[in-house]
């Protein structure tokens, strides 16, 4: 954007011909910072290019960039490492502007899992600058699911808190956060209210992970206890015959 503006200046205590005013041009020229985000080979050169969802590569730890749905995966990231690499951001405008970048993100956990270095920089003009996404898991997700609890004979606690059951249903499910190292507790309490036998499974999953799931069988049986009265002395039964004697 140009702008164009003429102003005269006056000098009072100057000779004639500089009192009637001098003409001078303004201009003055604006530019938008423009970013190329277009080409998202450049930007994720250091990543993995892939098109299909059901690309698997196992192993080490390795970072790919789903070119459809654009979203930059790092996958088989190990709580408590680290994996990283650079975004590079090229500025194409041609005027002599900065561009002030600022890196967010937003997150459902308490912290975010990814860091960026640095998170606040400048790019100079047809220039291109490049800075960090590390992925620094703290935590794994652990699916816990209750499956078959008809009777509600089982109740459980998790973490310290008790899950409540559904009426309508035999399944429970609950998502627990552990962070590395840390441990959490699953306390099983039977409590049966009829005769018999009594089953459910208890499945643990770890997200993003299908080789650590473990399935367990809780079973119980239940019975009813024979009353005892103990030390009430026994009556014998006795028959009870009427006589008139009138």
């Amino acid at each position: 954007m140009y702008v164009l503006k003429v102003i005269v200046i006056k000098l009072l205590d100057h000779p004639w011909n500089k009192k009637k005013g001098t003409h001078i041009t303004l201009t003055a020229a604006a530019f938008l910072p423009s970013v190329n985000f277009d080409n998202l080979d450049y930007i994720f050169q250091e990543a993995l290019p892939v098109s299909t969802e059901d690309f698997v590569r196992d192993g080490e730890p390795h970072i790919v960039f789903h070119q459809e749905q654009k979203i930059l995966r790092f996958n088989d990231v190990c709580v408590g490492s680290e994996a990283s690499l650079s975004m590079h951001l090229h500025l194409r405008n041609m005027g002599l502007v900065n561009c002030e970048v600022t890196v967010t993100s937003t997150h459902t956990t308490p912290q975010s899992a990814f860091i960026f270095e640095p998170s606040k920089f400048s790019i100079m003009s047809q220039s291109e600058f490049c800075f960090r996404i590390s992925f620094v898991p703290t935590q794994i997700g652990v699916i816990i699911e209750v499956v078959g609890n008809k009777h509600k004979a089982f109740s459980f606690r998790i973490c310290d808190r008790e899950v409540l059951q559904c009426k309508d249903t035999d399944f429970v499910q609950e998502v627990v956060r552990l962070a590395h190292s840390k441990v959490c507790e699953v306390g099983v309490v039977f409590l049966p209210m009829t005769e018999g036998q009594a089953d459910c499974e208890l499945k643990l999953y770890v997200t993003n992970n299908p080789y650590e799931d473990q399935k367990v069988t809780i079973r119980g049986t239940g019975y009813l206890q024979d009353v005892v009265l103990d030390g009430v002395p026994l009556v014998v039964e006795q028959k009870l015959s009427l006589v008139d004697e009138r």
